[in-house]
């Protein structure tokens, strides 16, 4: 795990979003407006540079590239695939030291992999979300499957989002394993999220001093395996 904590700290994370290319959408839509925030990416990067420079260091720690997650509305071999190639050469320049890439299926890893070297993917895993977690058929789990790669997993949104972290604190098996072990709800839903793999690391958000310190606290929580089953098998909706 070590090693994934290493990367996962970074000087500067840029959070670009990949707009769906939908062709019936009118051409001053907000879709298109975030289409020309993409084709500007390059420019942005090599500002980046100068930032680098100002600050001592000769590159920037890592890139977090996002894309949308339907297949059906992105076209990943097409104009994102230009993007990672933009990439991959300012890597190969010395400006960027990592890329990892965001909200995107096992299509796009292995596309974007093809194209540059990538060291982390970032999609959402919380125990409300568990996707990732899912089997199909003869296939791995998508976290098991990044894991195979070599890939840490940042999981996002690991406790909810604001929609749902309210709930936690309510649920009946977090609330019990979080009075036996003296620790809040929310320390517990990480440590979870923590036990789906050593490459796993869950990236929470915090508003209050308090919270954050709560956050890291449950690295010190290494639940056993009764409690990751309860866990596993309680039932968190993420309706409503």
């Amino acid at each position: 795990m070590k090693h994934f904590f290493r990367v996962a700290p970074v000087a500067f994370v840029i959070a670009l979003v990949v707009p769906a290319m939908n062709p019936n959408v009118a051409a001053a839509s907000p879709v298109d407006q975030q289409r020309d925030k993409v084709e500007n990416i390059v420019d942005e990067l090599e500002r980046l540079e100068e930032q680098a420079n100002q600050i001592g260091e000769d590159y920037v720690a890592a890139i977090d590239r996002k894309a949308a997650l339907d297949d059906e509305i992105v076209d990943l071999e097409g104009d994102i695939g230009v993007k990672e190639t933009e990439l991959a050469e300012l890597r190969a320049e010395g400006l960027i030291r990592w890329v990892g890439i965001s909200n995107v299926t096992r299509k796009h890893v292995a596309i974007a992999r093809a194209i540059v070297p990538i060291q982390t993917v970032q999609n959402i895993l919380s125990p409300f979300h568990r996707g990732a977690l899912r089997r199909r058929l003869l296939r791995k789990s998508f976290v098991a499957h990044s894991a195979g790669l070599g890939l840490g997993f940042l999981a996002h949104s690991p406790l909810g989002g604001s929609r749902l972290n309210h709930r936690l604190a309510t649920d009946p098996v977090l609330r019990s394993i979080a009075e036996q072990r003296g620790r809040s709800p929310h320390a517990i839903a990480l440590a979870w999220v923590r036990a789906q793999g050593p490459q796993v690391i869950p990236i929470p958000g915090a508003r209050t001093v308090e919270r954050a310190l709560d956050s890291v606290s449950s690295i010190q929580i290494d639940l056993n395996p009764a409690e990751v089953a309860a866990i596993d098998h309680a039932r968190m909706s993420a309706a409503g």
